[in-house]
């Protein structure tokens, strides 16, 4: 397959610059090692040809945009358009299912590569930090700060996934929290974690999408989750945000 012998020549190209060593398994077989005398630190397994293809097109856009292409080209905007008009979280049933389709594959998986504290979005590494766990926690502190909590204070949290910023701010806070989510796993996983820290009543769940939010709250805060709705419902997400906050 012309696709097949066109992307392999790209990865071998990238393989010659790379000091890492890595393997990549296409659909047929056949493999690529850039090299053959040390172990791969990774290994890409394509199941599928469509996949290939997507990879060397997708690619072969990404090169022609890093070369000046003048932004975005006309079949990239025709790929965004389609996407945003069949997966767009416009619709509460969309929004529910893209978040599951990410997010809703069992906290298993996820625990093999995030910190003890499951926290998803980007680190905070301060000078000295040596661990993942650490530069979580002082970025939860870092919000903790700029949202100036105060004990009896409400905050919620739209997008908790595991619950670590609600879990630092009631335990270094005395701060009231409630997670907005519509993905039942991370959900699951924050239950059993709050029942086993003996915190019922103190931090609750709503299974829902960001424009169901119930309740008004003292502090709002949501960490890489605006990203997901869309640049579309950035109205929504204003006035859901409103409308989740106290007055003043």
């Amino acid at each position: 397959m012309l696709s097949r012998f066109v992307l392999h020549r790209v990865y071998r190209k990238m393989g010659e610059r790379s000091p890492i060593s890595f393997t990549v398994r296409f659909a047929d077989g056949s493999e690529y090692r850039n090299k053959s005398e040390q172990a791969p630190v990774f290994t890409i397994n394509y199941k599928y040809p469509r996949a290939e293809r997507a990879t060397l097109i997708l690619s072969q856009m990404a090169i022609f945009n890093s070369e000046g292409g003048g932004g975005t080209n006309p079949v990239t905007r025709v790929l965004n358009w389609w996407h945003e008009l069949v997966h767009s979280n416009r619709s509460l049933k969309h929004a529910k299912e893209n978040a599951k389709y990410h997010y809703n594959r069992g906290t298993g998986m996820f625990r093999q590569y995030l910190d003890p504290t499951m926290t998803y979005t980007c680190a905070y590494w301060k000078e000295g930090t040596t661990t993942l766990e650490q530069a979580q926690r002082d970025k939860l502190e870092h919000v903790c700060k700029k949202l100036r909590l105060k004990p009896g204070e409400t905050l919620v949290d739209i997008g908790s996934g595991g619950g670590s910023l609600l879990f630092h701010a009631y335990e270094n806070y005395a701060v009231l929290g409630t997670n907005v989510s519509p993905t039942p796993d991370q959900n699951t996983a924050m239950q059993e974690e709050i029942e086993r820290r003996g915190l019922e009543g103190k931090i609750q769940i709503q299974e829902a999408d960001f424009r169901e939010t119930k309740g008004v709250y003292d502090k709002y805060a949501s960490l890489g989750v605006y990203e997901h709705a869309g640049y579309n419902q950035l109205e929504d997400w204003i006035r859901s945000m409103a409308g989740s906050l106290k007055d003043g």
